[in-house]
């Protein structure tokens, strides 16, 4: 167990835990349910990008914070937990950005991470929207492996304008993010009047709530109101789910999403840091 200089002590997660774990985050489901669906596929022992190691914090044996370092160096907080606890808990481990609510998220990266140069850092506001009754008229929706190089494009556009990456780094992370999109089946296409103008997905689903996410539309197709309806078309096809929520990586994305009935949720630090640091 490591004591930070706040006296708040944190220590790995055991996967005996992995069911109190998921019901803190479950409480939490807006702003961690990218955790939650890793620790649904992957447990606290698995390998691979999206794979966690977790540190806990608790008191009087209730857990009140928790950490989630994936495979790939991004943390994810929820609760109260600790800077320098964390870092005793992962040490050796590199760390390549972080997602979080930011009174939670930035005042950890500022002690581990204080002099790394950032490639984006953002806070993203979040957002419930209505679900529809009916889906729009005029809007077609093709599943993600009908046209694999318009997706990975459009994936690599999307990284370039909202993540703020370099275009051969996005590129090849298009190309990962594409392969997981076909397999799951979880992103569209949109087509209106015979081309493809934009895309729209669910970056994750936990027990009926939704996360939009990987919304974008080609910048000659903008002002139309695509995005929302795209939202909503997708929407449409699953009444099973109870939920939607989404973060708009940019003012246009806010302006984009009005029509959707948005109702505030808080907000998300989003924060890729240039080159990875080892804690």
């Amino acid at each position: 167990m490591a004591t930070g200089a706040g006296g708040l002590a944190m220590r790995l997660a055991r996967p005996d835990e992995l069911d109190a774990i998921r019901a803190f985050l479950a409480e939490r489901v807006d702003h961690a349910i990218i955790p939650l669906c890793n620790l649904r596929d992957h447990g606290l022992e698995g390998t691979g990008p999206r794979a966690m190691r977790a540190a806990v914090a608790e008191d009087a044996g209730r857990l009140t914070g928790f950490a989630g370092l994936t495979g790939a160096g991004v943390l994810m907080v929820a609760g109260t937990v600790d800077a320098p606890g964390l870092r005793a808990v992962f040490r050796g481990a590199r760390l390549g950005g972080g997602m979080g609510p930011p009174d939670v998220m930035r005042p950890v990266l500022k002690q581990l991470a204080p002099e790394a140069p950032r490639e984006h850092d953002g806070d993203e506001p979040g957002f419930e929207i209505a679900l529809p009754d009916v889906p729009p008229e005029g809007i077609r929706l093709r599943p993600p492996g009908d046209m694999p190089s318009v997706l990975r494009d459009m994936r690599a556009d999307f990284l370039i304008e909202a993540m703020d990456m370099g275009r051969d780094a996005a590129r090849d992370r298009a190309a990962q993010d594409c392969k997981r999109y076909v397999a799951a089946g979880s992103h569209r296409l949109v087509e209106l009047d015979g081309d493809i103008v934009a895309m729209t997905g669910f970056n994750a689903e936990w027990e009926g709530v939704a996360q939009i996410g990987g919304v974008f539309v080609r910048p000659e197709w903008r002002g139309r109101g695509i995005a929302a309806r795209a939202i909503r078309a997708h929407l449409a096809e699953r009444p099973d789910l109870r939920r939607a929520i989404l973060y708009a990586a940019s003012e246009a994305a806010t302006r984009a999403y009005r029509a959707l009935e948005p109702r505030p949720i808080g907000r998300m630090a989003s924060v890729v840091l240039a080159e990875p640091i080892v804690l």
